[in-house]
C-alpha cells in the first residue's frame, strides 16, 4: 500500500477538454475517441474531458452485457439503429435526448490504492454536479438506490435504478455513470438525460402489453431531465458552457480547447472494434 504519492496536486493539472467541429459524433466515433483517450498519452499528465451527442440515436450497451438480455433486437432492426458496445460497464441507454461525458486520466494519488476506483468517479460525479447547479439544477450524488423488484420479460435499462456516484435532482435519476481502469488511468463515461424518457425508449427495453407498460412508468417516475427541471429546451451551448465551468471551477485553472483530434487513428478503432459484430454482438 503506497503512504505517499509523487503525483502532480490537483490544481497542477492541465485539463484538456476536446472539441470538434461537431457537438455530437457516430455511436462508432464516440466510443472510439473515447478509447483513443484512454489509451493515448493526453490523458497521461493531465485530465481530459468530453461533452457530447450521438448522431444518429444509438443504443450503448455496457462492457459485459448480454445483447439479447439488454434490448429488443426485432426494434433495433426495424428501427435500423445502431448497437455498440462502449468501452465501460453499466447497463443498456438510449442515447435519444441525452448528452454524454467523459473524463480519462491517471488516478490521483490518494494514498490508498483500494480507493482509486470510488475517488475517480467522485471526481467525476461533482463535476457533474456543479455542471448542474451553474444551471440552477439542485442535484445531488446517489448513495445508491437498489433496483427493486422488475417484472419479468422487461429488459432493466440504466436509468431503472441509481448506483452509487451517480446523480439525481428532487430524488429522481438523471445522470448514469461508468468507469473501466486500465492499471492505473481511468475512463468514466456517463449520461445525462437532456430531455425526458421518450416512447423509443419503451420499445426498446421494456416488453409488450401491461407488464412491460407498467414498467415503462416506473422508469419515467423515477428519471428526470435538464429540460424538465428548467422548463425550456436547452442547446448544447449552453451545456458546454456549464461543463466547462464545472471543471475551471474544480481544478482553478485554465482550460486548452483541441480543436482536432487524430482521425486515421478513430477510423481505424471504429472499423477493427465499434463498428465491429464481434466486439459489439460478442456477448
Amino acid at each position: 500500500m503506497r503512504t505517499e504519492s509523487t503525483d502532480p496536486p490537483a490544481d497542477n493539472l492541465r485539463p484538456l477538454v476536446i472539441t470538434d467541429e461537431r457537438s455530437d459524433g457516430s455511436a462508432a466515433y464516440n466510443m472510439a475517441l473515447d478509447e483513443l483517450l484512454l489509451d493515448s498519452d493526453l490523458a497521461s499528465g493531465r485530465l481530459v474531458c468530453r461533452l457530447y451527442g450521438w448522431r444518429p440515436a444509438a443504443v450503448s450497451i455496457g462492457r459485459n452485457q448480454k445483447v439479447a438480455e439488454s434490448v429488443n433486437m426485432d426494434v433495433l432492426r426495424e428501427a435500423d439503429i445502431s448497437l455498440v458496445r462502449r468501452p465501460t460497464g453499466g447497463r443498456a441507454i438510449w442515447h435519444g435526448g441525452d448528452v454524454c461525458f467523459t473524463f480519462s486520466g491517471l488516478t490521483l494519488g490518494s494514498g490508498q490504492e483500494v480507493s482509486a476506483f470510488k475517488s475517480d468517479y467522485m471526481r467525476a460525479a461533482s463535476a457533474i454536479v456543479r455542471m448542474l447547479r451553474f444551471l440552477g439544477i439542485q442535484a445531488n450524488i446517489s448513495a445508491g438506490r437498489p433496483i427493486g423488484q422488475v417484472p419479468g420479460g422487461v429488459k432493466s435499462p440504466c436509468f431503472q435504478s441509481s448506483g452509487r456516484f451517480e446523480i439525481t435532482a428532487g430524488g429522481r435519476k438523471m445522470v448514469g455513470i461508468a468507469q473501466y481502469r486500465l492499471g492505473d488511468r481511468f475512463l468514466i463515461q456517463g449520461s445525462i438525460r437532456r430531455s425526458a424518457i421518450d416512447e423509443m425508449y419503451r420499445k426498446l427495453f421494456f416488453a409488450p402489453g401491461d407488464v412491460g407498460d407498467a414498467a415503462y412508468d416506473q422508469l419515467r417516475n423515477t428519471v428526470t431531465s435538464i429540460e424538465e427541471i428548467m422548463r425550456r429546451k436547452v442547446e448544447f451551448g449552453e451545456l458546454l458552457k456549464a461543463f466547462v465551468y464545472s471543471i475551471e471551477a474544480r481544478l482553478s485553472n485554465r482550460i486548452e480547447w483541441a480543436a482536432h483530434v487524430d482521425r486515421a487513428t478513430i477510423d481505424n478503432m471504429k472499423n477493427e472494434k465499434f463498428d465491429n459484430r464481434e466486439w459489439n454482438y460478442r456477448f
